[in-house]
């Protein structure tokens, strides 16, 4: 139990955000830490889902596809607080205007 528990708390505060005017980046953790630089023009889909899990804790998992190639590669965010999730993909969804520069971390 403790392995486990060490690599949940060392995953979540790896995982992270931030947005400015023309690109996206997310950083996860699995086994090494990657990090995700994305045009915000090269996004295919952005959204968010929430496990039965995640709505109780108010948790959300952030979801970006990044057109590259022949297809696509998608990137997900785990475990980030439902409203910066929402917050995220609102920014991201905005066309008009010049979008609010922020940055985040997980909860």
């Amino acid at each position: 139990m403790p392995p486990a528990a060490l690599y949940g708390l060392v995953r979540h505060r790896a995982g992270g955000y931030a947005l400015n005017e023309d690109r996206v980046i997310l950083r996860t953790r699995r086994l090494a830490r990657t990090t995700v630089v994305a045009p915000r023009g090269r996004l295919q889909s952005r959204g968010f889902s929430v496990s039965p899990l995640q709505k109780r804790l108010d948790l959300a998992t952030l979801e970006i596809e990044v057109a590259s190639g022949r297809g696509g590669t998608a990137f997900r965010l785990t475990d980030l607080a439902a409203g910066a999730a929402r917050g995220v993909v609102d920014a991201l969804s905005a066309r008009a205007g010049r979008p609010e520069e922020g940055q985040g971390r997980t909860a």
